[in-house]
């Protein structure tokens, strides 16, 4: 999901949206509050930011849920909008989890991958002039994962348990 790294740094609060950019420290505030909650603070869905202050203080109604009121501790807690904060930006995520004003799509992958230890043998199998096809079965290979005799009739497939090699031995992945 894009909202995790991205959120917008409020200046005068003039092009955030009040309820669906991440501006406050727990992401958009409609996945907060739901639905209901343009209705539960009076605020309308397309409003900015800025509809929700008059004359640089917030305004919002007297909290009627543990949800608004979490929403007001946050609200009073941050400074209020002021034109000489200059615009709303928005900013990224980088690889050290701070945000920053550039966008780098390196730094989104590597913190959306499953990172893994690299394997000793990873040079063997994925070189610049490896022929794809031999590369995908020494792969296999070094995963244990090759469909041999053994492992097929370990399936439950009818198969002869015979080295078609040397038809002196189970074939298996060590034979």
């Amino acid at each position: 999901m894009l909202v995790r790294f991205i959120r917008s740094d409020i200046g005068d609060e003039q092009d955030a949206s009040f309820w669906f950019n991440s501006w406050i420290e727990f992401g958009p505030i409609i996945s907060y509050f739901g639905h209901s909650g343009p209705r539960q603070l009076r605020i309308p869905l397309d409003a900015k930011v800025i509809q929700a202050t008059s004359i640089g203080e917030w305004r919002l109604l007297a909290a009627r849920s543990d949800q608004a009121q979490n929403l007001q501790i946050i609200l009073t807690s941050m400074t209020s909008p002021q034109v000489s904060k200059g615009t709303d930006v928005f900013i990224w995520q980088n690889a050290a989890r701070t945000y920053a004003p550039s966008f780098s799509s390196k730094a989104t992958w590597e913190q959306q991958r499953a990172h893994v230890p690299i394997v000793f043998w990873h040079k063997l199998i994925w070189f610049k002039e490896a022929i794809p096809r031999c590369s995908f079965i020494t792969w296999l290979v070094m995963l244990k994962r090759l469909p041999t005799e053994h492992r097929l009739r370990s399936w439950g497939l009818n198969v002869a348990g015979q080295c078609v090699l040397c038809s002196s031995g189970l074939e298996t992945h060590d034979h």
